[in-house]
């Protein structure tokens, strides 16, 4: 049977099992990961959206300059990955892997997301510890009642947010990679084993 065929068939035509060897159907598993990657990022898009609706309540409703500032920024940023993760789910459900060659097929579906997953980390970093100040400064000024500037007169205030920034930023950059993993990195794993089994038959 055409491996093509084969994994369209996965998870559903249980007759391919007579068909392929143990190994193969392992890395195709029962689902298409594709699927599952594509699914994820209709997910993480909707998150990206109710974030977006909170920065802009609170640029609405917070009245110092500076931290509207901050949340513009955050809400431009915020914009542009979700535009981004719009443009790679085109990518994904536009293709058909029973048309062409499902070794090039699966090749440069590899390849398009850890780009996509690569670049979105690291110009993640840069907006980490703008998006930590940007909390600090919501918290400690609607907390105090006090403008920004008096807030971050105080030399123990720049003290806690240096501290915010180097505990937080390694965090979030964990925690993000983590997330990818779960939502995208355990199905390129499988993907690459795919590929790895074709280039083999």
């Amino acid at each position: 049977m055409d491996l093509e065929q084969i994994w369209k068939n996965a998870g559903t035509d249980k007759t391919i099992y007579k068909d392929i060897n143990v190994t193969v159907l392992s890395r195709l598993h029962s689902n298409n990961p594709i699927k599952k990657m594509e699914q994820n990022l209709r997910i993480n898009i909707g998150w990206g959206i109710a974030v977006c609706i909170i920065y802009a309540i609170i640029i609405y409703k917070v009245n110092f300059w500076q931290i509207q500032l901050i949340f513009c920024l955050l809400l431009g940023f915020s914009v542009a990955l979700i535009a981004a993760a719009f443009k790679m789910l085109r990518k994904l459900a536009d293709s058909d892997l029973t048309s062409d060659n499902l070794l090039a097929k699966l090749q440069g579906h590899y390849e398009k997301i850890q780009l996509w997953l690569k670049t979105q980390q690291k110009t993640a970093v840069a907006f980490y510890p703008v998006s930590i100040t940007g909390g600090f400064l919501l918290g400690g000024c609607s907390g105090s009642g006090k403008s920004v500037e008096y807030f971050m007169s105080k030399p123990a205030v720049w003290i806690i947010l240096g501290i915010c920034w180097i505990v937080l930023t390694p965090a979030c950059i964990w925690l993000v990679r983590k997330m990818n993993y779960i939502s995208f990195g355990k199905y390129l794993e499988v993907i690459k084993n795919n590929i790895n089994e074709l280039k083999a038959q």
